[in-house]
């Protein structure tokens, strides 16, 4: 399960030394940027939507809780990472994964990332097979088919969900949507699409490869992405390529 991370420390030194311990022993962590502040995370967050944030405590101006004020219903997991021992409590009411006290120990840092990915397994288990997804809108919450989903699309922090006759723009990033319904068939083609692999016409090649669904619409597949699509979909059509 490859997972994406950002760290948000005010030593640099320290940051360092988490980002050779990720390198060195969990290859499938990308650290996609380490930030110094939380207010200079903010945005990169928003747009990236990391998997796992490791936050510090104490740094100057805001210290690490200051986060969930910009972001109070995080779509990341929290590793806190710190020296003091005495905000384990108010960690754990943010609903965090793990508190590990520096120096970092390996084996520590191996059950916290363990259980950011069991958590992630457990949910995606829990939404195979189910016929309906439960989107919140701003009269309550809705129940749509996602046999009749063809395609979502990123929009910033929010999601387009394109049906077989509307769209419903939810306030979740295309992340979570992501984790939800790849046990039900869909395939991430490029950052901003995640498709419903039933609906797929055809692949098409050029200078950018696209994905044409049923009712023409193209969508962006990566070159890295579209091997992958092709042998996942060798388990449902005879290829002749």
């Amino acid at each position: 399960m490859k997972l994406t991370a950002i760290i948000i420390d005010d030593n640099r030194a320290s940051i360092q030394l988490l980002e050779k311990l990720l390198s060195d022993f969990f290859k499938e962590i990308n650290v996609i940027e380490s930030f110094t502040s939380v207010k200079s995370s903010i945005e990169t967050i928003a747009n990236k939507n990391p998997d796992i944030v490791f936050l510090d405590v104490e740094m100057p101006g805001e210290n690490g809780f200051a986060l969930f004020d910009y972001i109070p219903q995080p779509h990341f997991e929290t590793i806190f990472i710190t020296a003091y021992k005495e905000y384990a409590a108010d960690a754990f009411r943010v609903s965090s994964i793990d508190y590990l006290i520096k120096p970092i120990d390996p084996e520590e840092l191996k059950g916290s990332i363990a259980r950011v990915k069991a958590k992630a397994s457990s949910n995606a288990k829990l939404q195979a097979n189910k016929s309906k997804l439960a989107i919140q809108t701003k009269t309550g919450i809705e129940f749509i088919e996602i046999a009749e989903i063809r395609y979502c699309q990123a929009n910033d922090n929010y999601t387009f969900i394109h049906l077989l006759d509307k769209k419903k723009l939810v306030s979740k990033p295309l992340k979570n949507f992501q984790l939800l319904l790849e046990p039900q068939g869909f395939f991430r083609t490029s950052r901003s699409y995640l498709i419903n692999l039933k609906y797929i016409k055809c692949i098409k090649n050029g200078r950018k490869s696209e994905v044409v669904l049923e009712d023409d619409t193209l969508i962006p597949l990566s070159q890295e992405n579209k091997k992958i699509l092709i042998d996942l979909l060798s388990d449902k059509v005879v290829i002749n390529l």
